[in-house]
């Protein structure tokens, strides 16, 4: 299927599955906003989409700011005049023994993975509403439909991201607009080598 003048935002792009994701977009045709809090990270995709005959730009969001995201879209409306598709990547795992993650991390992990896609989300509704048209799409995980141990603050989000999809399909669904998540299982990221890595940590300090 081609996407010939859809445009997309793909948060958490600059780099593993939002990487991957913005590359194949932009192969199907799509314009490709590559968004990103590692500004770096987002040129980097960005240009080599257009070295390969693409059409993409960088934006350096942070996704769990409403101003910042609201910007993004205000940026991407002003560039190309719709946003026909939005790809909620961007989140992060940080493992931890219900006995020891800090109250810190919980609270930064639910702002991130599951604040984040509701501001974006909320962001974008209003355009694609008026247009009568949008396709969203929200990455939770497997471990958004199974616990996992050392992942509860994880666990949580992902499960909420895969409840928080059910409800806003049925908001914006009468004006023709999908929401649907996607659980991946692992993924050789390195934020999935980074997690495996601290998950063999924990273990032999609780074991």
């Amino acid at each position: 299927m081609r996407h010939t003048d859809q445009v997309a935002i793909i948060t958490g792009g600059g780099n593993g599955i939002g990487q991957s994701t913005c590359e194949y977009m932009a192969q199907l045709g799509c314009t490709v906003m590559v968004a990103d809090i590692k500004e770096d990270d987002a040129k980097k995709v960005a240009e080599g989409i257009k070295k390969n005959g693409g059409e993409a730009l960088a934006l350096k969001v942070d996704v769990t700011k409403k101003s910042e995201v609201e910007q993004m879209v205000a940026d991407t409306l002003q560039s190309y005049g719709r946003i026909d598709i939005l790809l909620n990547n961007a989140g992060t795992d940080i493992k931890g023994h219900i006995t020891e993650i800090k109250e810190e991390t919980w609270n930064f992990l639910m702002t991130l993975n599951l604040k984040g896609t509701f501001l974006c989300t909320q962001a974008v509704a209003p355009s694609m509403i008026e247009r009568k048209y949008g396709r969203i799409i929200n990455v939770s995980s497997m471990a958004g439909k199974t616990g996992e141990p050392l992942t509860s603050a994880y666990c949580t989000t992902k499960f909420g991201v895969v409840g928080f999809t059910q409800s806003v399909a049925l908001d914006l669904g009468p004006h023709n607009i999908t929401v649907n998540a996607v659980c991946p299982g692992a993924v050789a990221t390195e934020l999935h080598k980074k997690s495996v890595a601290q998950s063999a940590a924990i273990k032999r300090v609780v074991a």
